[in-house]
């Protein structure tokens, strides 16, 4: 199985992560918490009419397993950075 990162920029100040999975053709997931739910507890989920697989991290390509691994150690951040007046953590000025 494949998962296929989309990154958009919104309102010139923020990115936001969409993921599509499948194989041939790909299917947008709704809820990227979700997903990681799912492939922990080894869920069968349909996506459409033409995918429905087990969710088990061995069932994606070795590409999507980095990119889980990524999602996953950071599915707890959150950075905002808006016009340059908060980063990463620090104090407004």
């Amino acid at each position: 199985m494949h998962l296929e990162p989309v990154i958009e920029i919104h309102d010139h100040s923020f990115l936001a992560l969409t993921l599509k999975i499948g194989t041939n053709y790909r299917y947008i997931i709704k809820n990227i918490s979700q997903l990681i739910d799912d492939i922990q507890e080894h869920v069968t989920k349909a996506y459409g009419k033409e995918l429905e697989f087990f969710h088990h991290y061995d069932s994606f390509d070795e590409e999507s397993q980095k990119l889980l691994d990524f999602i996953i150690s950071h599915m707890h951040d959150s950075v905002y950075i808006k016009k340059k007046k908060y980063i990463a953590g620090m104090p407004k000025k």
